[in-house]
């Protein structure tokens, strides 16, 4: 079915360059464009921050119990609470980690999607198409390539700079 998908688009954008004729175009690499987007790097710095710091806990946390389970046997209830406390503890910060993570990749698309519109209708583009592994877009000429000038624009307007 996915394939399926792929040929429509790819007769849609056939379709569409071919009647582009005169119509202002560029294209830009998303992957780079969201690992170079200034609020993407904030994003994975507190998620980098945020799992230091659980890792911590957990290793104060194994510490603790180490102490623990060589005062008490290790086939005990006792001992399979420990263990079970633990497990629980790294289940929760992947979780919470998973959970943080899709939601800063909805605020950072959201907010690149939006500069992406005003971009567009700042240059005067009719179409910009992006280019990553799972696009339609199987080739475009690099000369239509506007992925730098567009990491340089939103960030711009991220910081308020323009």
């Amino acid at each position: 079915m996915k394939n399926c998908y792929n040929i429509v688009g790819l007769i849609v954008l056939a379709i569409t360059m071919v009647s582009c004729g005169s119509k202002k175009m560029g294209y830009v690499e998303t992957k780079v464009l969201f690992d170079e987007f200034e609020l993407a790097k904030k994003r994975h710095l507190e998620l980098q921050n945020d799992q230091q710091h659980q890792k911590h806990i957990i290793d104060s946390l194994d510490l603790v119990f180490q102490g623990v389970l060589v005062k008490i046997p290790i086939d005990s209830v006792e001992a399979y609470r420990l263990k079970n406390v633990m497990a629980q503890a790294e289940s929760k910060f992947s979780s919470d980690n998973q959970r943080k993570l899709g939601e800063f990749n909805v605020e950072i698309w959201g907010q690149l999607s939006g500069y992406l519109k005003e971009y567009s209708k700042e240059k005067e583009l009719d179409y910009l198409f992006g280019q990553s592994t799972e696009s339609s877009v199987l080739y475009v000429s690099e000369s239509e390539d506007v992925t730098q000038e567009v990491i340089l624009w939103v960030n711009q307007k991220y910081k308020g700079e323009i």
